[in-house]
């Protein structure tokens, strides 16, 4: 039997940004009732401004104590299926029950998102967030287990008919709506500079150029980035 273990942490994601909505909504509506009801009492303010400045500040130490998890990775070739052992339970997924999958990094590289949507007519898809970088001696490096993924995703599509096959989801930039964005952007920012240069606003011109270019530059790097691993992947398809 082919079987390959790998070990890793995940990041909970959607649990800790449902703990900074609720955590920051509690402190807004507390600065809320101070304004009308507290006389805007100036340490209930500072108080309250802190308390939602500090998970951002700690934001990396709360992930690692509260919201991840080391788990299990098992692939097994021959069965075309895998299995994640997370708080002790295993849970098994079969190849034949994928629709398609995807892979995302992180615009700051901390981490990397794998993600599976399942058949059956439903949005039920599975996610796996791991840290780009591994958390102890003992775990599998990420690229490791995304590249041990595709490939056996690969060697399953060459199985199979094409109708079966599972397909490579784009990252939002790498997809058409991506490129719409990117288009849109430009526009924006070239009427911008059109309409401060025609009314002589000259000197404000440094500032759109910034955040305007900055988001635009952002989104073609990620793009590039994004196309080139996917002709790696489809290249890497491709030997298998």
């Amino acid at each position: 039997m082919s079987l390959k273990l790998m070990h890793t942490t995940i990041i909970k994601n959607s649990q800790i940004w449902i703990w900074i909505a609720l955590w920051t909504i509690f402190f807004v509506v507390l600065l809320i009732i101070n304004y009308y009801f507290l006389n805007q009492n100036r340490y209930i303010i500072l108080s309250a401004i802190a308390c939602m400045i500090a998970p951002l500040i700690f934001f990396d130490k709360i992930l690692k104590r509260n919201y991840s998890e080391k788990i299990e990775i098992g692939l097994n070739d021959d069965l075309w299926m895998f299995f994640i052992v997370s708080d002790g339970i295993e849970r098994k997924y079969y190849l034949n029950d994928i629709i398609s999958f995807g892979i995302n990094h992180s615009s700051n590289g901390k981490s990397s998102r794998l993600a599976f949507k399942l058949k059956g007519g439903n949005l039920k898809s599975i996610n796996i967030t791991m840290y780009a970088k591994e958390q102890s001696t003992d775990q599998t490096k990420t690229e490791e287990i995304l590249k041990s993924f595709q490939s056996m995703i690969y060697s399953y599509n060459n199985t199979i008919g094409i109708n079966d096959k599972i397909t490579f989801n784009p990252t939002f930039e790498e997809s058409v709506y991506g490129l719409v964005v990117i288009y849109f952007l430009s526009g924006l920012l070239l009427l911008a500079i059109a309409l401060h240069i025609i009314y002589g606003q000259v000197g404000t011109l440094p500032l759109s150029l910034l955040f305007g270019g900055g988001i635009l530059i952002r989104l073609i790097a990620v793009r590039i980035r994004d196309i080139k691993r996917r002709k790696e992947n489809e290249n890497r398809q491709r030997q298998n």
